[in-house]
């Protein structure tokens, strides 16, 4: 049975994302890289939310496609 985590990520690939950036907080945000990963989507790991944010920004406007952000929970 897939997971959450892989139907994201399917969906993301399908939608011909390749990248998504962000800040791992809990167990679903490692699944969530595996789960990329099998799909062929590279998780760059950023320093903080801000920078997550300002990375995908500028990569879905150079890329002129969206820029995915991945983040664990808040406070």
């Amino acid at each position: 049975m897939a997971t959450f985590a892989d139907v994201v990520a399917a969906t993301l690939a399908q939608a011909g994302i390749d990248h998504v950036f962000g800040v791992p907080g809990s167990l679903s945000s490692v699944e969530l890289i595996e789960a990329a990963s099998k799909h062929g989507i590279r998780y760059v790991l950023c320093s903080n939310e801000s920078s997550a944010a300002a990375m995908a920004g500028v990569y879905g406007v150079l890329r002129r496609r969206p820029g995915v952000v991945s983040t664990g929970v808040g406070p």
